[in-house]
């Protein structure tokens, strides 16, 4: 399928992407009253994520090719990416579409909340869940969270700071919903985090259900952002990149659809 915005020259394209991360030791989990289930935990961080050539809009040979692709501290932190998380709906399992006005009550397990605070490479958010079955996969073990998003991608290689080569950078990040899913792109500090890919088959399922299509139409939320100091981000290092393609190598029960 081609880029959804074909005004873009050709090394840049509109895609949805996803990033995964668990509930942390410092997510503060806790219920109310009312037996929701409240925590803040992280949901997204800078460095290199990595995707089938597919998933990035690529074709031919690079479709089945594992590409390293640059999240720089610019574009995680920027203003409009940060202000896109705040009041999002948190899913289990990424649907197969967009949430918005028309399907969030179908979809929706629990909501995102405004006060997004920067913790160093991370980004935390205040979240509740809010569905019954949502919290007992939660204390079954369901315990690693998903951003789905859209972003554009720039295909320009390059090396991060920590020296570790990449082909592209993510741009213009724009947060459409939080997933709980099984098992995490970004590893197991995004706990309660990107959900890995279990077959080529079922991200190339992914890319033509629409949800790219109608990317534009997300809008931002103008909330309010509070931000911690900036912090240096954690190196990423040979070992993080080889375990990310080991956890590409599993079988996963839920990536993208339910």
């Amino acid at each position: 399928m081609s880029p959804a915005c074909s005004d873009r020259k050709d090394s840049d394209m509109r895609v949805q992407c996803d990033e995964a991360l668990v509930f942390d030791d410092n997510a503060n989990v806790r219920y109310t009253n009312d037996g929701y289930l409240v925590a803040t935990p992280r949901v997204a961080r800078t460095g290199i994520q990595q995707y089938y050539g597919h998933e990035i809009g690529l074709q031919g040979a690079d479709a089945k090719r594992v590409i390293n692709v640059y999240r720089p501290e610019s574009e995680v932190f920027r203003d409009e990416a940060l202000r896109s998380l705040a009041h999002k709906p948190v899913t289990r399992n990424h649907p197969s579409g967009p949430v918005d006005a028309r399907n969030w009550k179908d979809v929706a397990v629990g909501c995102v909340g405004s006060d997004i605070l920067r913790d160093g490479e991370f980004i935390r958010i205040p979240m509740t869940l809010m569905d019954a079955r949502a919290i007992d996969a939660f204390k079954k073990g369901t315990r690693q969270l998903s951003l789905g998003y859209t972003c554009d991608i720039d295909m320009v290689p390059g090396v991060t700071p920590d020296g570790v080569k990449y082909e592209a950078v993510q741009k213009n990040i724009n947060v459409n919903h939080l997933a709980q899913v099984d098992r995490a792109r970004g590893g197991p500090k995004l706990t309660i985090g990107d959900s890995a890919d279990d077959a080529y088959d079922r991200r190339n399922q992914r890319l033509t259900n629409g949800w790219r299509e109608s990317a534009s139409d997300v809008v931002n939320d103008a909330a309010p952002v509070v931000l911690r100091p900036p912090q240096q981000p954690s190196a990423v290092t040979s070992a993080d990149v080889d375990r990310a393609v080991d956890r590409r190598k599993a079988r996963l029960e839920n990536a993208w659809k339910s």
